[in-house]
């Protein structure tokens, strides 16, 4: 069975705010999110412009953080408002992979970076449940850790 909803939703399933410590709990809070479709809720999942201002210092508008996680957003929104009635997406794991840690003065998305980070891989297991029934799916998506909370940045 394929659902179109939330394959780029649930590759979503990635970090969340301030206070998220760990992949599970980030996977944990954007399945509960996506779930109950809360438009409302879903951009605090990510990076805040206000941390990638103090993180990033970014010379042309294309190479903007705070653009690129806004498009993202956006998709995420766009996604969450196309699930359909009654689906059900229940938590299965997180693994999680560090990709690579910056420091100050490193590149990161053409951007220079201002204070050290760790970019981290998240592979998501969950399963998608509506009309009876079920299917299991894994996702990977991208977050940022900084000072020991996870905050989105993309699938």
């Amino acid at each position: 069975m394929k659902y179109v909803l939330p394959l780029f939703a649930l590759s979503l399933l990635t970090a969340c705010g301030s206070s998220i410590r760990s992949g599970k709990a980030m996977t944990k809070k954007l399945l509960d999110v996506i779930s109950n479709t809360d438009v409302e809720r879903a951009p605090s999942v990510f990076l805040p412009d206000s941390l990638a201002d103090s993180l990033f210092e970014c010379k042309t508008e294309s190479t903007k953080i705070k653009a690129w996680v806004e498009k993202e957003r956006q998709l995420l929104i766009s996604e969450i408002n196309r699930v359909p009635f009654g689906l059900q997406i229940e938590f299965i794991s997180t693994e999680e992979k560090i990709i690579k840690s910056y420091k100050s003065g490193d590149s990161f998305k053409g951007c220079s970076v201002l204070k050290g980070f760790t970019l981290i891989k998240l592979k998501q297991e969950f399963r998608i449940k509506h009309n009876e029934k079920s299917e299991e799916r894994s996702k990977d998506a991208a977050a940022i850790k900084f000072k020991g909370n996870y905050y989105l940045i993309g699938s």
